[in-house]
């Protein structure tokens, strides 16, 4: 085990995103999309229809990182 490659830890978003985190980050997400027009309303809300859970993910860190550092 000690000389084995790095494998990385997946993180389980698709089960998170279908949990109660998904109605939080669509409210986290809208909420930046609202004060920080840096993202399109309609996009996040494609990417939602579209279940894209792995980019709406990054797009939620960011979103809590503009929240707790620059609001």
């Amino acid at each position: 085990m000690i000389d084995r490659p790095k494998q990385g830890f997946g993180v389980p978003v698709h089960e998170w995103f279908f949990d109660r985190l998904g109605g939080r980050a669509q409210q986290e997400l809208l909420h930046f999309c609202g004060t920080a027009e840096i993202l399109d309303r309609g996009a996040v809300d494609r990417l939602f229809e579209r279940r894209q859970w792995v980019q709406l993910w990054y797009l939620l860190n960011l979103a809590l990182w503009h929240r707790e550092f620059i609001e």
